[in-house]
């Protein structure tokens, strides 16, 4: 199983299987030997390896490490005066950049300078982003398209301004700055090294394997971090080794974090071993994967006041039948309300024994009338 940890093997849609799972329960049926492939493994497998329940055999390669140095973010989305005078100078040696932000569109979201407003789908609770190439509107959730607007539709006025860096918002702003330049996009199968100067590249350009800049430019860390997911910490670290990896000579990294933070301190030597283990102290502080289990449970619906009310009875249920064992609590409150026009209400469920989290969630549906809502279990979801 090539690349064990990535996102893409968790199915974020009913049965929400974990292909890890899948590829164990086949072995265990056949007898046959499991053989996980990383260059960076995931933190539950780092467990299973701390734990000696999986031998660990490193392969090493002679390679010089990247360097990594940190650039403070600028105010809003103008380019730091350093950044500039980096890829200027790397321009100068004729040296190929790729510059990491993992946003799409031009504008991250549209509100209105006079009512405050903050344009969202109409179907969805989510903000709308700009994308320059199509002048749409687009749903970050369900794709819906809307036509570029320029008057607020709550109060009618030409206030309307377009906020957040999104990748095409940073193109047109390095375009300004070095007209020189050419300057493209990463896309899938059309990579030529010799048609760029500079690439802007999201998360796609991870699993590439051709890519290979002599200096890469991550681009305001912080967004990637601050998105309410408490495996944002390891997939960043995952995804600044893999482009450290493929990155010839330098690594800039846009943060107003200090050096110190323990993702950057193990980052200079890709060091996971000690990253994995703060990360672990912090996870079994917190009562999160892969110390406990979780169970997210969602109930959806298109009339709200249904879906509030069978919340709030498996909500009592399951805490007037919980055992000791089992903590329930609501989740982040980013989790959409909203998708599709349809509502949404979340339980999360935790325990360390797997079976009682199981039995205990079997227990309150069997019990429930849950008419007219839809109610799905993810397991350890991602």
């Amino acid at each position: 199983m090539d690349n064990e940890g990535e996102y893409a093997y968790k199915e974020d849609q009913v049965p929400y299987y974990e292909a890890l799972d899948i590829v164990r329960m086949r072995a265990s049926i056949q007898r046959c030997d499991v053989i996980l492939a990383s260059a960076v493994p995931s933190l539950g497998v780092y467990k299973l390896i701390a734990d000696k329940q999986v031998a660990f055999n490193k392969i090493t390669q002679d390679r010089y490490f990247t360097k990594i140095q940190l650039a403070r973010i600028s105010y809003k989305d103008k380019i730091d005066f350093m950044l500039e005078n980096e890829i200027a100078f790397a321009l100068e040696k004729r040296q190929k950049i790729l510059i990491f932000l993992n946003r799409k569109g031009f504008a991250t979201f549209i509100y209105c300078r006079n009512c405050k407003e903050v344009l969202r789908c109409s179907r969805c609770s989510s903000n709308l982003r700009f994308e320059y190439s199509k002048k749409t509107l687009i749903c970050p959730s369900c794709d819906q398209e809307i036509e570029e607007v320029q008057i607020c539709p709550k109060c009618n006025c030409a206030y309307v301004k377009y906020g957040g860096l999104g990748i095409e918002k940073l193109e047109s702003n390095l375009k300004r700055i070095f007209p020189q330049a050419r300057i493209a996009k990463f896309e899938e199968g059309k990579y030529d090294s010799e048609k760029y100067d500079i690439m802007l590249a999201t998360k796609k350009v991870l699993n590439s394997e051709v890519v290979n800049p002599d200096i890469t430019i991550v681009w305001n860390l912080d967004n990637m971090l601050n998105i309410g997911d408490f495996n944002s910490c390891e997939d960043l670290f995952r995804s600044l080794a893999r482009l450290s990896g493929f990155t010839k000579d330098k690594m800039i990294i846009s943060t107003s974090l200090s050096p110190d933070f323990y993702l950057l301190k193990n980052l200079y030597s890709i060091d996971f071993r000690q990253f994995y283990d703060e990360e672990l102290s912090t996870r079994k502080e917190l009562k999160l994967p892969p110390f406990y289990q979780l169970a997210l449970v969602s109930i959806r619906g298109l009339n709200k006041e249904r879906v509030i009310k069978v919340y709030s009875q498996l909500f009592a249920f399951l805490e007037k039948h919980k055992s000791k064992q089992i903590l329930i609590s609501s989740p982040d409150a980013r989790l959409r309300e909203r998708i599709r026009g349809k509502y949404y209400k979340y339980l999360l469920i935790k325990s360390k024994n797997i079976k009682l989290l199981n039995n205990a969630i079997k227990k309150a549906l069997k019990a429930l009338r849950r008419s007219s809502t839809v109610i799905t279990v993810n397991i350890n979801p991602q």
